[in-house]
């Protein structure tokens, strides 16, 4: 009932924005997201009794379209975390040829002072002269 309830009021948004001079909320992937084989931002329905404005129902589909790395930052810190710990203990265990496991954990930052400038300045040029963005 309440997935219905949301579709609702995001579909409404969608539309009502459309019938004003509003501005169009963003899209993503999400346009394509559906429920009971409706897609979530492209359906009609009827009127809501002015129980929520406008404002509110673009607001609501603009949080829609962040929720995909709202759900993407709690996984991420959670492995992050780890690397002191049991990913720590875990290299003890390993054949690091020669590395010690406290040693394991510089390869992050080290990573990342290499690679940043190596995509910024070569990989990402070479894949936008190709048409990749």
């Amino acid at each position: 009932r309440g997935l219905e309830t949301a579709n609702r009021s995001l579909i409404h948004s969608q539309n009502s924005a459309k019938d004003g001079d509003d501005e169009e909320p963003p899209t993503t992937g999400l346009s394509n997201l559906q429920f009971g084989g409706t897609s979530l931002m492209s359906q009609s329905i009827p009127s809501n009794n002015n129980k929520f404005t406008k404002e509110e129902f673009r607001d609501a589909q603009s949080a829609l379209v962040v929720m995909p790395v709202l759900l993407a930052i709690s996984p991420f810190w959670m492995l992050y975390d780890q690397q002191g710990s049991v990913w720590l203990l875990q290299a003890s265990k390993m054949n690091l040829h020669g590395l010690q496991p406290e040693q394991v954990q510089v390869l992050n930052p080290l990573f990342i002072m290499i690679l940043v400038p190596l995509f910024d300045q070569k990989i990402y040029p070479w894949l936008r002269r190709r048409g990749i963005s």
